[in-house]
């Protein structure tokens, strides 16, 4: 049976996990071994069926405690292991440091990696360790998937020439909404409340929009995800 293994930090509800989350679903229903290995458990995740296998490759209480760079020793050496004993066909992974993490713990197993970048490179992969660590791993990777050209023309032309765009799905459910009977003078956003969705910017834009039509309102819906071991969000 053909294998697949994903790695992301964890299924918290987000837009990288539900999208890693439907691909699963539909890699197992296609009749593929099915594999997600994430680093920590969240409050508020995605329900993934009993058909694909949910393994946490990340650290344990007593090893939380330790220096950021045992840290990242123990997290590579624990999905080294994974993908070595599991031998899948290829491994996906999501977002920023799981993306190096499945890179570097394939190094040298003959098993390709697939990375997806689905933030803007631009405050997110410009960073002083980002400037080594993407010309090092990044053309190791079999693949490289992003949602729009700004994105991948980010990246190194070796990169660029393995890579492809893939927009996020839309499900036809939405496309099928009927027109409501009545409009109202409102301005909706949803998503998680977390610096890089930009909020922040959403808001003093309205503010400007506000004082020349005073009838219109702003509306955010969206959680505050707790913060993920190791990790901190800025406010």
């Amino acid at each position: 049976m053909r294998k697949i293994v994903f790695h992301i930090n964890s299924l918290e509800q987000g837009g990288a996990e539900r999208v890693i989350t439907n691909l699963a679903h539909q890699f197992a229903e296609e009749g593929y071994e099915v594999y997600i290995a994430t680093e920590w458990y969240a409050e508020n995740e995605f329900q993934i069926d009993k058909s694909i296998t949910r393994v946490h490759v990340g650290l344990n209480k007593e090893e939380e405690s330790r220096g950021r760079f045992a840290k990242l020793r123990i997290r590579g050496q624990r999905l080294r292991a994974f993908i070595k004993k599991i031998k899948p066909d290829v491994v996906v992974a999501f977002c920023h440091k799981a993306n190096y993490r499945a890179i570097t713990a394939a190094l040298g197993t003959g098993i390709p990696v697939i990375v997806s970048v689905r933030t803007d490179p631009v405050g997110h992969y410009d960073h002083w360790d980002d400037k080594f660590q993407i010309p090092l791993l990044f053309p190791r990777a079999a693949g490289c998937v992003f949602q729009t050209e700004g994105q991948r023309d980010f990246f190194p032309e070796k990169v660029r020439k393995k890579s492809r765009i893939i927009l996020n799905p839309l499900n036809d459910k939405y496309l099928d909404v009927p027109e409501p009977e009545k409009r109202v003078k409102e301005v909706v956003q949803s998503g998680r409340i977390v610096d890089f969705k930009n909020q922040l910017m959403l808001i003093r834009a309205f503010d400007r929009v506000h004082k020349k039509h005073p009838d219109y309102v702003l509306k955010i819906y969206g959680a505050i995800p707790e913060t993920a071991p190791g990790s901190s969000w800025r406010s």
